[in-house]
């Protein structure tokens, strides 16, 4: 069983905004030769991660998780989530793609600071260790985000139901 990330930082959710969950992930368009090297060919696939858009509340927490931006409920459930919109993977950003998406999901919680939606508060302890979406494999055509409920027939990750809203 691994543990989870050290939390640095937590921010309580005064007012609704989108956020968006990972869910799995999907083959990108993106390469990498035996040189290391990105491109449109090669013989390493990298990888997208997949989202489903939810609806942070008052209520939620966003913690800031070591290079991971985490949403803990009420209940105490916690799962990793993107504030920013997130995009897909290309050569240019192949391998920043992480941190160029962690700094925008910064700037983007700033603004929600800035607007009022989100506070900084007390770090809320979670009751599980959070669902880890690599699992979770896709096809290439997935869609990158999926609205809420966009997935009929898609079962809640391992140990997130109590997360799901309704």
């Amino acid at each position: 069983m691994r543990s989870p990330l050290p939390v640095r930082r937590g921010l309580n959710v005064l007012g609704p905004f989108t956020v968006y969950r990972a869910i799995g992930r999907r083959p990108s368009a993106v390469y990498v030769d035996h040189g290391g090297t990105a491109g449109r060919t090669g013989k390493h696939r990298l990888w997208d991660r997949v989202f489903e858009e939810y609806l942070a509340t008052p209520g939620d927490q966003l913690q800031d998780r070591q290079g991971a931006i985490m949403l803990v409920t009420p209940a105490g459930d916690c799962f990793p989530v993107q504030v920013s919109r997130p995009t897909a993977r290309t050569v240019k950003t192949a391998f920043a793609y992480a941190e160029l998406a962690l700094a925008e999901d910064w700037a983007e919680i700033e603004r929600l600071v800035a607007r009022g939606l989100l506070e900084t508060a007390s770090i809320r302890r979670t009751k599980q260790i959070p669902f880890a979406p690599a699992e979770v494999k896709f096809p290439e055509n997935q869609p990158l985000v999926v609205t809420a409920g966009g997935m009929a027939g898609r079962t809640a990750p391992p140990g997130n139901a109590a997360g799901e809203r309704t």
